[in-house]
């Protein structure tokens, strides 16, 4: 009987333009049922900046970093987000456009994100480097898995969304060309480096699985310098400005947003009133708000500065 295998699967998801049926194919065959499917695609600035955390305001950077993304499916669930990004830029750029793109969605949608990156007909995947703490440039990217290659790298996908916050990292940045130079690799990767390779050889010996390809690749990842165009570090110094400053976003910028999220669902239609998704972003504003950017935006400047005055006072 002819069985719908991952690699199959994969394949077919690079090949194929992102979609709803593409994103619920792959959310399917990895059982990822703990997460709620979005009625549909979103731009990426209009998802950030209607249903993100309204506390945070935009800076040019940021909306110049998301003008490179092209569309985003968020799956909410309890213990993780996980979101598909598909990239308009140019493959060669996929990192530093990919690491924007974790930093502000991040800061929008604050959680446990997991991030699937298509790039052209390729992958990558990414996350925060730290889940428990609160440290700058909080961004991790895996190399690009072209169609060719996805064959070797099936595994990865199999574990990392199935990887706990501790261990998801880890598994992220060994497979990041940019985390590889020799200097920049911190004890605790190094302890982590050894476990996987730890991994490897008892993999090997205990269910006769061939990894001798895998470990060679993985020490001389770890005992090469490699000449990589963009490291973590460059791209720390490139994004220090994203996700990071308190300007507030224009009204043009936000009605802008508004008018095309509302001409995104005119091609939907809605069998069921929206979801709490939707619903659960807005509490706490006034109808006529959500109804005018103005006032919506006026509204928010207002909470924001309460909330600082009762900060201030306590």
């Amino acid at each position: 009987m002819w069985e719908y295998n991952t690699l199959e699967m994969l394949q077919d998801f690079v090949r194929e333009p992102l979609s709803m049926y593409t994103v619920r194919m792959f959310m399917e065959h990895f059982e990822l049922n703990m997460y709620e499917l979005p009625l549909c695609l979103r731009n990426a600035s209009n998802l950030a900046l209607v249903y993100g955390d309204t506390d945070y305001a935009f800076t040019s950077d940021d909306l110049m970093w998301l003008s490179c993304v092209d569309s985003v499916a968020l799956c909410r669930g309890e213990e993780r987000n996980l979101f598909f990004v598909d990239l308009s830029a140019d493959p060669e750029e996929y990192y530093i456009t990919s690491a924007a793109a974790i930093k502000i969605f991040n800061i929008v949608f604050p959680g446990n994100n997991q991030y699937i990156f298509k790039a052209g007909k390729a992958l990558a995947s990414g996350c925060k480097r730290d889940f428990f703490s609160n440290i700058a440039n909080n961004f991790c990217v895996t190399q690009l898995f072209t169609f060719d290659e996805l064959r070797e790298y099936v595994y990865f996908f199999e574990e990392a969304l199935l990887s706990d916050e501790e261990a998801l990292p880890y598994l992220v940045m060994q497979y990041s060309p940019q985390e590889r130079l020799p200097e920049k690799v911190s004890n605790k990767q190094r302890e982590a480096s050894l476990d996987y390779m730890r991994f490897l050889r008892e993999l090997n010996a205990v269910y006769g699985v061939d990894t001798s390809k895998e470990y060679a690749r993985y020490v001389e990842s770890f005992t090469q310098a490699q000449n990589d165009e963009i490291t973590y570090t460059d791209a720390c110094t490139i994004l220090c400005f994203v996700a990071e400053r308190d300007d507030v976003s224009s009204y043009d910028i936000l009605d802008d947003a508004l008018e095309q999220d509302k001409a995104t669902y005119s091609w939907h239609e809605q069998p069921e009133p929206v979801s709490s998704f939707d619903d659960e972003d807005l509490l706490g504003y006034s109808e006529d708000a959500f109804l005018d950017a103005e006032k919506l935006l006026a509204e928010l400047i207002n909470r924001n500065n309460a909330d600082r005055r009762e900060n201030h006072e306590s």
